[in-house]
C-alpha cells in the first residue's frame, strides 16, 4: 500500500470514529425515491450556508485527536480524545457528541435565522407567515407570563365536569387532540403484519415518570419523592394551597402507582408477538367494557376508527379496574395534572422553571434550560415541520446535494450485493432473498418528494391556542390514515433532523438533509471524504435491514 493510500485510509477512519461515535443517538424510524428536481433557492433568498472546505474539515480532525494514545490499544481516544479534552459540557445539555450535537446546534442556530426573518418580515406565502407568527407568539415572554395558568382553565372545567368512569373515559378522549395523554396513547403507522396498510397503535402510557420501574425500584426512592414533591410544587404555582397541593401530588403518584403496576415492563414490551394484539373498535368493547370505548373515540372526534393494535390488553383491563374503584376527586386530580404537566412549557415563566427543575435537572442532569429562542425554534419545526424544512433546505441542501447523497447510498446498496455472493456461510435461499430485500429498500433523502399541505393549520391566537391548534392538526391528519394504503413517500420529520435510521416495517433508510451536513456530507467533497462519514452511517443503517 502507497504512502498516500494509507494517509487517506487512516484519515478517513479518523473522521468515521469521531463522526459516527452518536450512532446511538440514531433511532429506527423512516426513510426515498431518487427522481426528483434539485431544489433551487428563490430568487431572492439569503445565500446558501457556506461549506466548510476539506482543509478545515481536516484541520479539525487533526485538532480533536489525542496522538498520545496508542490506536491499536484505544482508537477512540486517539482519534477524539483532543476534543474530549478540550470540550465541556455545555450547560443546557444533559449530553454532547461530537459532530451530532455540535451539527444539531449549527442546524438549529440556521432555521433561528429563517424564523427571526419570518417574524420581522411576514410573508406573501401564507404558510412562510404562519411560521413567522407561530415563532413570535413564542417569544413573546411577557403575554406568556401575564396570562399566567390561565390557559389551562377550559381543560380544567371539562375535567370538573366528569363525575364518573364513563365521564373519565369521555374526558381522556377530548385531552388526546391537545396533546394530552393520560392512560394510553395513539400512534398511527403501518401494520406490523401487514405494513402496506396504516393502522392505529395503542400503547401505555399516563405516567409522569419515563418508565414504571420509577414507582417501585427502591434505588430510585429519591426521584419518585422528588417527583411526588414537583407535583405539589407545580399545583401551589397555579394558586393551590401547600396543603391542598400536597395532597393532590399523593393522590397522584398513588393513582399512577397503580397503573405503572398494570403496565409492561420494557423487557415484556421488547417481544414483538406479545405486544401485537389486533383489534377491532367492537373487540375492545368487548374484552374491556369498563373502558367505555365509544365514548372515548366519539370525544377524540374520529369514531370511525376501527383497526386497532393493542400493545396490552391486560393493562387496559387492569387499567379499567383502577378507574372503576378511583374516588371522582382522584380521577379529577389525575387529569388536571396531565393536562398542567404535559403543556408548561408552554405557559408562564414560573411553571416552565419548575418543569426543568425536575424533568431537566433532577432527571436528566441538565445545569441550564436551553434559552427561549432555543426551545421556540424546536416547537415551531415540531409544529410546522415541511414549511420549515423547505426553507431550510433552499439554504442548506440546495442544487445537487440530493442526487449526490443518493448516489453514494446506492453505490454502498451495490457494494453490499455484490458482497453477498462472497459470503460462505450462507445458503443460496438465504443469500437471494438478502438480494431481493437490498435491491428492494427505499430511501427517503434530503427532504420530501411531496412538501405537505398546512393550509388547514390557522395561527390566529397566543401561543398557547396555537400549541393547541397545532395538535388538533397534526392529531387529525394521522388519524384520517387509518385503514388506508401506507404512502412511502411521506415523511414522518422535517429535513432539519441530525438523524439517520432505517424502518423494518417500511425496509426503508432515511438521510434527512440534517445530517446531510459538514463534516457528514457536502456536496462539494471529494468523494472519498463523503464515504469516510456519512458513507459509515449509510452503511450502519443498511445493516439493521440484516441484524
Amino acid at each position: 500500500m502507497s504512502r498516500g493510500h494509507l494517509a487517506l485510509l487512516t484519515f478517513l477512519s479518523l473522521l468515521a470514529a469521531c463522526t459516527s461515535g452518536a450512532q446511538k443517538d440514531a433511532a429506527k424510524t423512516d426513510a426515498e425515491p431518487a427522481k426528483q428536481e434539485p431544489v433551487k433557492p428563490e430568487a431572492d433568498a439569503t445565500p446558501e450556508v457556506a461549506s466548510k472546505s476539506p482543509a478545515e474539515i481536516a484541520a479539525e480532525v487533526k485538532a480533536a485527536m489525542d496522538p498520545s494514545a496508542d490506536p491499536c490499544d484505544d482508537f477512540y481516544r486517539y482519534a477524539c480524545g483532543g476534543w474530549i479534552k478540550s470540550t465541556p459540557l455545555p450547560g443546557d445539555q444533559a449530553r454532547w457528541v461530537r459532530s451530532f450535537s455540535e451539527l444539531r446546534e449549527n442546524n438549529r442556530a440556521l432555521m433561528r435565522e429563517i424564523l427571526e426573518g419570518a417574524a420581522k418580515a411576514p410573508s406573501a406565502d401564507p404558510e412562510q407567515a404562519k411560521l413567522g407568527q407561530f415563532y413570535a407568539a413564542c417569544m413573546d415572554e411577557a403575554a406568556i407570563d401575564a396570562a399566567k395558568a390561565a390557559p389551562l382553565d377550559p381543560l380544567f372545567a371539562m375535567i370538573d365536569e366528569l363525575g364518573d368512569a364513563a365521564g373519565f373515559m369521555k374526558v381522556v378522549g377530548a385531552l388526546h387532540p391537545k396533546g394530552v395523554y393520560p392512560l394510553f396513547a395513539f400512534y398511527v403507522a403501518p401494520d406490523d403484519k401487514n405494513p402496506t396498510l396504516n393502522i392505529a397503535h395503542l400503547v401505555q402510557a399516563g405516567l409522569g415518570l419515563p418508565d414504571r420501574d420509577y414507582y417501585f425500584d427502591a434505588k430510585r426512592a429519591d426521584i419518585l419523592a422528588a417527583y411526588e414533591a414537583h407535583v405539589a410544587a407545580m399545583f401551589t404555582l397555579i394558586g393551590r394551597s401547600a396543603d391542598e397541593a400536597a395532597a393532590i401530588a399523593k393522590d397522584v403518584v398513588a393513582f399512577e402507582k397503580q397503573l405503572a403496576g398494570a403496565q409492561l415492563t420494557r423487557v415484556e414490551r421488547r417481544d414483538p408477538d406479545k405486544t401485537y394484539n389486533k383489534i377491532d373498535r367492537a373487540g375492545i368493547e368487548e374484552a374491556v367494557p369498563g373502558l367505555h370505548w365509544p365514548l372515548f373515540a366519539e370525544a377524540t372526534g374520529h369514531p370511525e376508527i376501527s383497526q386497532i393494535t393493542v400493545e396490552s390488553v391486560d393493562y387496559l383491563k387492569a387499567a379499567a379496574k383502577v378507574i372503576a374503584k378511583a374516588k371522582p376527586e382522584t380521577l379529577k386530580n389525575y387529569l388536571r395534572w396531565h393536562a398542567l404537566t404535559s403543556h408548561a412549557d408552554h405557559l408562564s415563566a414560573d411553571l416552565v422553571a419548575e418543569n426543568f427543575n425536575f424533568y431537566g435537572k433532577t432527571l436528566r442532569g441538565q445545569k441550564e434550560i436551553e434559552a427561549r429562542w432555543k426551545r421556540c425554534t424546536s416547537a415551531t419545526d415540531s409544529a410546522f415541520a415541511h414549511p420549515l424544512g423547505k426553507l431550510y433546505v433552499e439554504r442548506a441542501f440546495a442544487g445537487e446535494s440530493k442526487t449526490i447523497a443518493l448516489d453514494l447510498i446506492q453505490r454502498i446498496e451495490d457494494a453490499f450485493e455484490a458482497n453477498l455472493p462472497k459470503l460462505t456461510w450462507m445458503d443460496d435461499d438465504t443469500r437471494a432473498r438478502a438480494m431481493e430485500k437490498v435491491r428492494a429498500i427505499h430511501n427517503k433523502v434530503g427532504y420530501p418528494n411531496k412538501w405537505r399541505d398546512y393550509s388547514g393549520l390557522a395561527v390566529e391566537g397566543g401561543y398557547f391556542a396555537n400549541v393547541l391548534a397545532s395538535e388538533r392538526f397534526d392529531y387529525d391528519y394521522h388519524a384520517a390514515k387509518v385503514g388506508k394504503p401506507v404512502d412511502r413517500d411521506e415523511w414522518r420529520a422535517g429535513p432539519p433532523v441530525v438523524n439517520a435510521s432505517y424502518s423494518g416495517t417500511r425496509n426503508e433508510m432515511w438521510f434527512p438533509a440534517g445530517i446531510l451536513q459538514a463534516p457528514f456530507f457536502d456536496k462539494d467533497y471529494p468523494m472519498a471524504m463523503n464515504f469516510g462519514a456519512i458513507g459509515v452511517v449509510m452503511g450502519h443503517e443498511l445493516t439493521h435491514g440484516f441484524d
